[in-house]
């Protein structure tokens, strides 16, 4: 969903957006991407999409160091009457997850560091549940490490239906706020889209 909301190729692409290599790219979905975004041979994603949960549209290359994209992700096939399962690369936001071995180890690394720099910060649909204990403990140590350099946050957009999550990003994020970081809440999407494009 989120690969099919860029307009263009101009700001990401499957090619390089994933921060990891990626094969599988002349077939499928991802084919019909490229032609469909205008994606121009050699051109640079702008923006990462790091999957720390992974993703139903890819699955581990055999040498661990790489994603197949698949061509037809949200397939379910068939055979025989009886339901064909595909291999997928998720891990659930639960208490065990094995984020040291790659995609995952290069993508949360990945996200510290990113997270660790920014100056604007989105949050929107993850609802930071409590028994994802790794993201917590990622995003926990963000904030300490961004309170005690003094590289403040300068703005925390939080977009949730539910203020009982929203007052949960806030009461994490606000050591990383310092005296000036500002905090602006949305409902949904739409409100988001109002208030940053009147």
């Amino acid at each position: 969903m989120i690969e099919e909301s860029f307009p263009s190729a101009d700001l990401w692409n499957p090619v390089d957006g994933y921060k990891i290599k990626t094969y599988g790219k002349t077939k499928g979905w991802t084919k019909r991407w490229l032609e469909e975004k205008q994606y121009k041979k050699g051109a640079k994603s702008k923006v990462l999409l790091l999957k720390l949960h992974g993703s139903l549209n890819w699955e581990l290359y055999p040498t661990g160091t790489a994603i197949k994209l698949k061509p037809r992700p949200y397939l379910v096939s068939t055979r025989d009457g009886k339901t064909r399962f595909e291999k997928i690369l998720i891990l659930a936001p639960g208490w065990k997850k094995e984020i040291q071995k790659n995609p995952y180890k290069e993508f949360w690394r990945t996200a510290r560091l990113r997270l660790e720099k920014c100056k604007t910060l989105l949050i929107l649909g993850y609802s930071l549940p409590e028994t994802d204990l790794l993201a917590q403990s990622l995003l926990a140590e963000v904030v300490r490490t961004r309170a005690a350099r003094k590289q403040f946050v300068k703005q925390l957009h939080l977009v949730d239906h539910n203020e009982s999550v929203k007052k949960r990003f806030i009461e994490l994020f606000t050591p990383a706020l310092g005296p000036h970081g500002k905090v602006f809440k949305y409902y949904d999407v739409d409100e988001f889209n109002r208030k940053r494009n009147p």
